[in-house]
């Protein structure tokens, strides 16, 4: 659904709506049934926010920015506030949200930002413990100041994309362990772990607890010319006997027309992911570049995920014993070799309990680590040095972290350093082997 747009006093404004919404229409006073906006629930991040309204029945409604200043009013025919608007305090971009009654019958939201937005609107049917939902989704059209990498200068960037996050939480385990919170977790532990690696950087899709469109994950990894993106999921399925680690990468089948079709839809050929230069190209040319750019890509990542999916092997069990591949949207950035690593499955009692545990993740952080590593040196000209027999401490490491780095146990370290305790200090150099 496209929004059309007007202009109103030289603004232009997007406006979505509901088919058949004729709220201007509305005779004065004309009585409409009443409609409960029973939660408002706001999620922000860098470049996007996401603001889910829930309604106790489908109901006409409309969505439009306005600027000076710059905002988003969101209508709904009939809709009575029942319960209190979210906090807006801390959000990068997002000013404050408030209500209020323009006309009888129609109640507004309205979303205040810093600056300009892109939005969307549609209505979600009622799916698990919600019910209909208006979710407005608004993409910031300011280049934001923190999205360069946290460690630079660096050759070697690596995009870390924790999965869901948000109103999409994910699976949930029969501890109601949230598949958003674990992964985010897992995410943190490998930046960190990053952070001491010498020719290496990071960037992470979210670090906090929002909603990161599945393109705007994989736009990010073109955007900084990564190295490789990873996405961490946590798996569900409906036996709690499924368990095990798996990697995928991305399958043949299918791309390729989806990225066709993303193609045609861009009116000057713009140019798609990965420094790969379309506008000036006829479509056919564009179209056969696209086709062996992902070629290419799929290669690379099926060799970025057997890598990691070795060092897993030593982290647990594994749901299956080579990569396999799907068409997950997420990992089609052409020329980043991409893959998604599911850390185990959440609806499994036994692998719930592990994935709630420090230690384990760092565990599985560690086999993401060292199977980066171990594709990068397998690649011509890569800028990474060799892992040495002795590590120096850094400051802010720990025992468990240098542990997990390097695939040796923390009683191992203590037994090879003359440890009797876990403290370790800055400057302190580890025999690892």
């Amino acid at each position: 659904m496209r929004p059309k747009m007007y202009e109103r006093g030289g603004r232009r404004i997007a406006v979505w709506r509901a088919v058949c919404l004729l709220l201007l229409m509305l005779p004065s006073g004309t009585l409409v049934a009443e409609v409960a906006v029973k939660d408002v629930r706001l999620w922000s991040g860098l470049k996007e926010a996401q603001l889910f309204v829930s309604l106790s029945t489908v109901t006409q409604w409309q969505v439009f920015s306005l600027t000076r200043p710059d905002r988003v009013v969101i209508d709904v025919v009939g809709g009575v506030l029942t319960g209190s608007l979210p906090d807006s305090s801390g959000f990068p971009w997002l000013r404050g949200i408030r209500s209020g009654l323009p006309k009888p019958g129609v109640l507004r939201l309205v979303v205040d930002l810093e600056h300009g937005a892109e939005i969307e609107a549609r209505l979600l049917p009622p799916t698990g413990q919600y019910g209909h939902r208006l979710l407005v989704s608004m993409k910031s059209m300011s280049e934001p100041e923190n999205t360069t990498p946290v460690n630079q200068p660096a050759a070697y960037l690596v995009v870390i994309d924790p999965g869901h996050g948000g109103d999409d939480s994910g699976a949930t385990g029969s501890r109601m362990t949230r598949e958003k919170t674990i992964v985010l977790k897992i995410a943190r532990r490998l930046a960190r772990m990053i952070e001491f690696e010498p020719g290496m950087s990071h960037v992470l899709t979210r670090d906090k607890d929002y909603y990161v469109s599945l393109r705007s994950r994989r736009d990010l990894a073109s955007k900084h010319n990564a190295m490789v993106f990873v996405s961490i999921h946590a798996d569900a399925f409906t036996s709690q006997a499924a368990r095990g680690v798996s990697v995928y990468a991305l399958s043949r089948r299918g791309a390729t027309s989806v990225l066709a079709a993303r193609l045609a839809k861009v009116e000057n050929a713009a140019d798609l992911a990965g420094g790969i230069r379309l506008r000036d190209k006829p479509r056919d040319v564009a179209a056969t570049m696209l086709d062996m750019s992902l070629d290419r890509q799929i290669k690379q990542s099926l060799k970025l995920g057997n890598a990691v999916l070795s060092e897993l092997r030593g982290v647990g069990p594994l749901h299956s014993p080579y990569v396999e591949q799907a068409g997950f949207m997420v990992l089609k950035a052409p020329q980043v070799p991409s893959i998604l690593v599911e850390s185990g499955y959440i609806t499994n009692p036994v692998e719930e309990s592990r994935l709630r545990s420090v230690l384990y993740r760092e565990k599985i952080a560690g086999a993401i680590l060292r199977g980066i590593k171990a594709y990068c040196r397998s690649q011509p000209a890569c800028p990474l040095p060799a892992d040495r027999s002795i590590h120096t401490v850094q400051r802010g490491e720990s025992l468990s972290l240098i542990s997990a780095r390097y695939s040796v146990t923390v009683d191992q370290l203590k037994l090879l350093n003359g440890m009797d305790n876990d403290r370790i200090l800055s400057g302190q150099q580890l025999r690892l082997h």
